[in-house]
């Protein structure tokens, strides 16, 4: 697991499990899962992880809390 691709992937890889980008990025991310087996097992325990925090988990954030999180993390990416 190296590389450009894989560090693209594997940073976004919750926004990608939470289909919260693009299509465009939805579509490559996922074509490079398919290519590249460590971070395709990577995504697989991302999701078992989420799978286990939300089955125990009752509260739900508000979904303006969301939204300004959301928002936060995009800009800070944006002026990368």
């Amino acid at each position: 697991m190296a590389g450009k691709n894989c560090d693209d992937a594997l940073d976004r890889l919750y926004e990608f499990i939470d289909k919260e980008l693009p299509d465009e990025d939805l579509h490559r991310i996922d074509e490079h899962l398919h290519k590249c087996s460590p971070c395709k097992s990577e995504m697989e325990l991302r999701v078992k992880i989420k799978e286990l925090v939300h089955s125990h988990t009752r509260e739900k954030a508000p979904e303006e809390l969301r939204h300004r999180i959301l928002t936060a993390i995009n800009d800070a990416r944006d002026s990368q």
